[in-house]
């Protein structure tokens, strides 16, 4: 007999002994099969002078008013956010103990010195201040082309570890589940009167974000709506709660206007106006829950789009795992290039890698990650005789057929994974161009997941497949 094997999404089943079926740096395409994400191009470098610097390199970098850079400053160091549209319209950048303005031609300058290092920071912008909060000491500057950058001194601000622009005001994250807003077009200007409390539950308030008019403020078991009212101290007002909290500050990202986040129970989900939806798949859970409690404390969400294609990032640095949501077929793939930051500026897409010190320009014409080869590779939906409707039987596997299109010469791998032991090599093959390819002398098995893998530099799509296999009876 013969069966299609449907292309359907990994990770979907809710049997986890058998759910061993990944996809590694492919997502489903819009048009056709799975295709590869796309490369990694350098955009900006800051290797060059990723070592402290020293009193004879000081003339290498600059600030923004001329003055040498002190010996204690890394500016080459782990991505700790990405922001665009900054200040003179330009890309803005925390890594290691620095901030950079970097131009469309990926020339960065140095700016100044943020404490906290390696934390993650929280941005913010009106195109005239940029507001960066660390959630240690000291926890807010601000950065204006005319002034540098400068720490917040503001005492009526308290320590904060995130900020939103809503309405021509800085909304800052303070201690008890508070608030606190800024005067009009002023990040640094706050009063006394402007405070306010998300207090439906007494819950602490780790994250303000700002969508749609809207501001969101997660804590650790809700998430209050609010909007501007234009009047009263503050001049906002609560809209609506949802029974759903955050699990760490940078656990959250918009994208077409929908949140995705990872609530206080460590599922991911998503926010569309006030109705909250799952995403959470059983076998991407139970691989969640062997991470550790401070895993999901650092965790990073970040969203984009690119051709069309939507997605949303959902980092675990220390695991050196991203799980991606596709939003375009809302289905779950890995990616294992550690990129923790990506935004849309310059009519491109940017992400900064948690490490290496550079940050890429994402292209889908491009196979590479920073000149190295991606691996890619699907396995297929688990096949069983039980599937097939002739209960516990063992098959025999004539042959698999798979369909795969290439836009040059690569080097493809075919895989099995037979009663769900390890997976050994079948075939390892040479295509170029749209091929039918025949899998043979697989022999019995009651279960079989195929995986195709390609470290090829060239687009490899995976188009469909199916299996024959006889049943043995009795």
């Amino acid at each position: 007999m013969r069966a299609a094997i449907p292309l359907e999404s990994s990770y979907a089943s809710t049997r986890l002994d058998a759910n061993r079926q990944q996809t590694l740096n492919l997502f489903p395409h819009t048009l056709r099969g799975y295709r590869q994400i796309p490369g990694y191009v350098e955009f900006a470098n800051f290797q060059a002078t990723g070592e402290a610097i020293t009193d004879s390199a000081e003339s290498a970098l600059t600030d923004s008013n001329s003055e040498a850079i002190t010996a204690s400053i890394t500016p080459g160091g782990a991505d700790r956010g990405l922001i665009a549209n900054g200040p003179n319209g330009l890309l803005y950048q925390v890594t290691g103990d620095a901030l950079y303005s970097i131009d469309s031609g990926g020339a960065a300058i140095f700016l100044g010195e943020i404490a906290n290092s390696p934390n993650a920071v929280v941005m913010a912008t009106d195109q005239n201040q940029l507001i960066i909060t660390t959630g240690g000491t000291p926890d807010a500057y601000v950065y204006t082309v005319a002034a540098g950058l400068v720490e917040i001194s503001d005492s009526d601000l308290l320590l904060t570890s995130s900020v939103a622009f809503l309405d021509s005001r800085f909304i800052y994250q303070q201690p008890d589940g508070f608030f606190v807003v800024s005067a009009l077009n002023d990040g640094t200007s706050i009063e006394s009167l402007d405070f306010a409390q998300a207090e439906a539950l007494p819950d602490d308030l780790l994250r303000v974000f700002s969508l749609n008019q809207r501001l969101y403020l997660f804590g650790q078991t809700t998430t209050e709506i609010w909007f501007t009212s234009g009047t009263g101290r503050p001049p906002l007002s609560r809209q609506s709660v949802m029974q759903h909290g955050i699990c760490g500050t940078h656990a959250v990202a918009s994208s077409d206007g929908i949140i995705y986040f990872i609530d206080s129970n460590r599922r991911p989900g998503m926010i569309s106006g006030e109705n909250f939806q799952p995403l959470f798949v059983p076998a991407i859970g139970e691989q969640w829950a062997s991470y550790d409690s401070g895993d999901f404390d650092t965790v990073r969400v970040t969203a984009y789009s690119l051709h069309q294609e939507q997605f949303v990032d959902f980092i675990f640095a220390d695991q050196g795992q991203i799980w991606t949501y596709h939003i375009t077929s809302q289905t779950w793939f890995e990616k294992d290039f550690m990129t923790t930051s990506v935004v849309h500026d310059f009519d491109f897409v940017l992400a900064a890698h948690s490490a290496n010190k550079k940050i890429y320009k994402l292209d889908f014409s491009n196979f590479q990650a920073d000149g190295e080869d991606i691996t890619r590779r699907k396995d297929l939906p688990l096949i069983s005789s039980e599937a097939l409707d002739v209960g516990g039987a063992e098959m025999v596997i004539d042959q698999v057929k798979l369909h795969l299109d290439t836009s040059a010469s690569s080097s493809v791998a075919l895989k099995v994974s037979k009663n769900l032991s390890s997976f050994t090599t079948i075939n390892t093959m040479t295509l170029n161009g749209n091929k039918t390819i025949d899998i043979n002398g697989i022999g019995k098995c009651r279960e079989i997941i195929v995986r195709v893998e390609t470290s090829s530099n060239a687009q490899v799509d995976v188009l469909d497949a199916a299996i024959d296999a006889q049943i043995l009876r009795g």
